[in-house]
């Protein structure tokens, strides 16, 4: 297309990219990471809550984090870095009793804080709550 079949618009969205890709990497805010929080304390924001999902074609529940605050690294000199907007989830296999007992765990202090009476209610109203998260490390 010629710059002659261009309307003004077109024109102006062309002209915009050219000037960011005049730019640098330091001209663009890198996007929220998808990331395992390291060790360390930290506030998240559940903005989905937990959710019902297929993960390799079994039945799964995950519950992704928003990173609101960083708190405290454990080892700041071996964490990755870990920035506010990033994004952690974890999931639970819910084909095994491990799973449902570790999903248990999980959801257990929203459940009680909710005052749910059933699984699905605490899932149902976590979505938005803001919550302390602990990180720890394998023994």
């Amino acid at each position: 297309m010629s710059e002659q079949q261009l309307n003004a618009e077109q024109k102006a969205k062309l002209d915009s990219m050219t000037s960011l890709l005049d730019g640098t990497l330091d001209d663009i805010e890198d996007l929220p990471g998808f990331i395992q929080l390291p060790t360390g304390a930290y506030k998240v924001k559940l903005a989905e809550g937990f959710r019902n999902k297929i993960i390799s074609e079994k039945a799964a529940i995950d519950l992704p984090m928003t990173v609101v605050e960083i708190i405290e690294l454990g080892n700041p000199e071996q964490a990755p870095e870990v920035k506010v907007g990033d994004i952690a989830t974890l999931a639970w296999m819910m084909d095994n009793e491990t799973g449902k007992g570790f999903f248990k765990e999980a959801i257990r202090p929203i459940y009680t804080f909710l005052n749910a009476k059933s699984y699905n209610e605490a899932m149902t109203n976590s979505k938005g709550l803001e919550c302390y998260h602990r990180s720890c490390e394998n023994a």
